[in-house]
């Protein structure tokens, strides 16, 4: 038998309690229709309210980089008050190189891009194959050998949330460096991954912004991830 859910606050933001449920009767409609705003409006808020719109299913990554580019621009944050990027989705234009000039960001999220650390591209370290950059920095972040082993053989970033949730009381590493450990991993998933290496040098000296809120990661605007990757991209070039 089902737990019933009890009352938590509306998802659109209203501030208003609902029986179990997202959202109040119509606010997902009123949170959709900001959201959607947002993203045609290209302001700072603009790759938020897209991710938030693919997670939830309501618009599909096509018409987030339709509606986000185009004539209007993104203004990034850190840039000067007024100048304008040009933002290339790098989960949906993946074939494509980046243009050339200061101006482009590279934004990856999910696990679509191949420069996501969610990515299943295989890599190795002392001798240990791992499927995924998250993959090897949730194990690391356990000092229990089994638990990482169990870690390791997953794929799916939310069960391997799990595990490691489940690992986590008692057997967390004490010296763990999230800094080091991403560094290790993204080096080894670059130079074991030929087309890893091919589309991170096609971004040449763009910008690389991380937009995905796992505090896990780093976070959100330390862009721990996008910094790591340039470091990778200089080293292999």
């Amino acid at each position: 038998m089902s737990k019933k859910r009890g009352p938590r606050e509306c998802a659109c933001g209203c501030g208003g309690m609902t029986k179990g449920g997202r959202f109040l009767p119509g606010h997902d409609a009123k949170r959709k229709g900001s959201l959607i705003r947002a993203v045609r409006e290209k302001g700072p808020g603009a790759l938020a309210a897209g991710q938030e719109l693919v997670k939830r299913g309501w618009k599909s990554q096509e018409w987030v980089v339709q509606e986000g580019q185009g004539a209007g621009q993104i203004e990034m944050p850190g840039q000067e008050s007024g100048r304008a990027s040009s933002v290339v989705v790098d989960a949906v234009v993946e074939e494509n190189p980046v243009d050339d000039g200061d101006a482009v960001v590279v934004v990856m999220f999910g696990k679509d891009s191949v420069l996501s650390p969610h990515a299943e591209t295989p890599f190795s370290i002392d001798g240990v194959e791992w499927p995924s950059v998250t993959c090897y920095l949730y194990a690391m972040r356990l000092s229990d050998p089994a638990a990482r082993e169990e870690i390791r053989k997953t794929t799916n970033i939310g069960w391997i949330k799990r595990k490691y949730a489940k690992h986590q009381q008692g057997h967390a590493a004490e010296n763990f460096d999230l800094y080091d450990e991403l560094c290790n991993a993204t080096f080894a998933k670059v130079a074991f991954n030929t087309a890893v290496k091919k589309r991170l040098l096609e971004t040449r000296d763009a910008p690389l912004m991380w937009d995905d809120p796992d505090p896990d990661l780093g976070a959100r605007g330390d862009n721990l991830v996008g910094r790591v990757l340039e470091e990778a991209r200089a080293a292999y070039r």
